[in-house]
C-alpha cells in the first residue's frame, strides 16, 4: 500500500521547492524537538498536497474550475496570497466547491494561518462530513495550534473514514512526539512503513522515535534505511548524524555533517552540530570555529550562543562564555540549563552572587534540574552556608541518584564537619558508581585516615597518587600518618 499518490508534474515540482526552501532551524534546548516536529509538518504537508490539489478533470471547464486552477498553479510558485485569492474566487462562483476551500485552507498552512486554515476545513467538513484529507488537514491545523487531543480525534476520524489512507498515522505521530509519548509515537510510525515500506520519511520519523527512546541501535536501522531510498536527503543525514553522536560515533557523525554542508554550504543547523562534533572529540578551536560561522549565518539562534558559550568554557575563556550565555537567554528568557551554564561560569570567575541568581532562576524554571542543585550548593559552600549546601545536595541525588559527584561533594562537607562515617559512605558510593573517579578515590582514603583506619586509607591514597592526585596523600605524609 502506497502513502503518496502519483500527482501530476507540477506537485513533483512543489515538492522539490519545499525541501529546498522552508529548511527550518535547529533548536539545542529540546535536543531539537521543535526543528524535527516543524520538518515533519513539513513533510506531512508535502503529501497533503498531492493528495489535496487534485486535478480537476471537467470535459468543459467552467469560470470556477478556471479559476481554482488558476490557484493551483500560484500554490506551485509558493506564492499562496495569490492563491488564496483565485480559491476565493472560485468558491465566490461555487459555493460549494470544497477543492477549493481545501486547497485555501492548505495555502493558509503554509503561510502559518492555522487558524484561518482551520476555518476552511470545518467548512470544506460541513459541505462533506466524509471529507477524509479535510478531516487530516484540520488535525494537522489544531497540531499546530498545539490542540493536541482535538487532533488526534480528528487524524482517528480520517482513519474511520479511509483505513487505507495513511497520513493520519503520521499525523498521530507527529502529535505524539511533540506531547514526550515516544511509545506511542513508535507505534504510529510502525504502523505507517508497515503501510509503505517505501516510504522513506516514515522511516526517519521511526528512526527520530526510536532516539528519544534511547534506542540507538533501531534509530540508525531506520536513517540507514531512509537514505538508502534518499541519499542526499539533508534531514535524514542530519538526523543519522545526531544518532551516531549519540552512540559516539563521532567519524560517522563527521562524514554525515560534511555531507550536509557539501550539498548545502550554508547550513547553520549543521554547522552546530559540527561543532557538537568537535566538541565531543575535545576539539575546542574547531567547534568554536564551527560557532562562529553558524553565527555568522543566524544571530537569532539562541541554541548556537549557548553552544558557543559551552565551548569558551571548555577553553577557560570564562567572561567571553557569560556574555554568549547572555547573548541566549536575551533571545530566549526561559532556558533552565543555559541560566545554570551561566552560574558554572559566573562561579568560576568568583561572582558568588550572580550566580546564586542564575542557579535560582534555573531551578525556579525547572525544579527538577539536579544540576542546578549540585551546583548551587557549591555556592552555598563557598559562602560559608553549610545547610544550605547539604539539602541541596540532598535533594541532587534524589532527583539524579546516580550522580557519582553529588555523592563525592556532600561527602567532602561531611568531612569538613567531621561525619567521618557518613563521609566514608557517599566516598564509597561515588567509586561505586564510577571505580574510576580518582578525586573521590583520594577523599575516601582521606576519610579512612581520619576516621583511624590508616593502613586502608594510605593504600587508597597511594591508588589515587599513582593516578595523578596525590594531594591528600602529601598532606598524610606531612602529618606522618601514612609512609612516604
Amino acid at each position: 500500500m502506497k502513502l503518496s499518490h502519483v500527482s501530476p508534474l507540477w506537485v513533483e515540482l512543489i515538492l522539490l521547492q519545499f525541501l529546498n526552501s522552508l529548511i527550518p532551524k535547529f533548536k539545542i534546548n529540546k535536543m531539537n524537538k521543535i526543528f524535527w516536529m516543524f520538518v515533519g509538518l513539513v513533510q506531512v504537508l508535502l503529501l497533503v498536497l498531492a493528495l489535496g490539489f487534485p486535478a480537476l478533470a471537467d470535459d468543459e471547464p467552467d469560470e470556477a474550475v478556471l479559476e481554482h486552477r488558476k490557484g493551483l498553479a500560484l500554490a506551485r510558485e509558493n506564492r499562496h496570497l495569490q492563491a488564496i485569492e483565485s480559491f476565493t474566487r472560485a468558491m465566490e462562483m461555487r459555493p460549494d466547491f470544497i477543492q477549493a476551500l481545501n486547497n485555501r485552507g492548505l495555502s493558509y498552512m503554509e503561510l502559518t494561518r492555522f487558524q484561518e486554515a482551520e476555518l476552511d476545513f470545518i467548512k470544506a467538513l460541513e459541505i462533506d462530513p466524509r471529507y477524509f484529507q479535510a478531516w487530516n488537514n484540520v488535525a494537522l491545523a489544531r497540531y499546530k495550534m498545539e490542540q493536541y487531543p482535538q487532533a488526534l480525534q480528528d487524524a482517528q476520524k480520517a482513519l474511520s473514514i479511509n483505513p487505507a489512507f495513511g497520513m493520519p498515522h503520521v499525523t498521530q505521530g507527529l502529535i505524539y512526539m511533540e506531547t514526550d509519548q515516544y511509545s506511542k509515537a513508535l507505534e504510529a510510525f510502525d504502523r505507517v512503513v508497515k503501510m509503505d515500506p517505501s516510504y522513506a520519511r516514515g522511516f526517519y520519523h521511526r528512526g527520530l522515535a526510536n532516539l528519544e527512546l534511547d534506542r540507538l541501535q533501531p534509530a540508525r536501522h531506520d536513517l540507514d534505511k531512509a537514505l538508502s531510498m534518499d541519499k542526499n536527503n539533508t534531514f535524514f543525514l542530519f538526523a543519522r548524524a545526531r544518532i551516531h553522536l549519540a552512540s559516539n560515533r563521532t567519524a560517522e557523525a563527521m562524514e554525515d555533517v560534511n555531507r550536509i554542508l557539501d550539498l548545502k554550504s550554508g547550513s547553520f543547523d549543521a554547522l552546530g552540530l559540527r561543532a557538537r562534533v568537535h566538541l565531543a572529540e575535545k576539539d575546542y578551536p574547531h567547534a568554536l570555529g564551527d560557532l562562529n560561522l553558524a553565527l555568522e549565518l543566524n544571530q537569532e539562534d539562541p541554541s548556537l550562543f549557548a553552544l558557543r558559550g559551552d565551548t569558551r568554557a571548555r577553553l577557560g575563556d570564562l567572561a567571553e562564555a557569560v556574555m554568549d550565555y547572555s547573548k541566549s537567554l536575551d533571545l530566549n528568557p526561559v532556558q533552565s540549563n543555559v541560566f545554570n551554564h551561566r552560574g558554572i561560569a559566573l562561579t568560576g570567575l568568583g561572582s558568588y552572587g550572580p550566580a546564586l541568581a542564575d542557579y535560582n532562576r534555573s531551578i525556579e524554571l525547572d525544579p527538577d534540574n539536579a544540576q542546578a542543585y549540585l551546583n548551587r550548593a557549591s555556592v552555598h559552600f563557598y559562602q560559608g552556608q553549610i545547610s544550605q549546601a547539604l539539602a541541596d545536595l540532598d535533594k541532587s541525588i534524589s532527583l539524579r541518584p546516580e550522580s557519582e559527584v553529588a555523592y563525592n561533594n556532600r561527602g567532602c562537607i561531611l568531612l569538613e564537619l567531621e561525619e567521618y562515617e557518613q563521609a566514608i559512605e557517599d566516598f564509597a558510593k561515588a567509586l561505586e558508581l564510577d571505580s574510576g573517579y580518582i578525586e573521590a578515590r583520594s577523599n575516601f582514603g582521606l576519610a579512612l585516615v581520619l576516621s583511624g583506619d590508616v593502613l586502608q586509607g594510605c593504600a587508597q591514597l597511594s591508588q589515587a597518587c599513582e593516578n595523578g592526585w596525590c594531594n591528600n596523600l602529601d598532606w598524610a605524609v606531612e602529618q606522618n600518618k601514612c609512609p612516604k
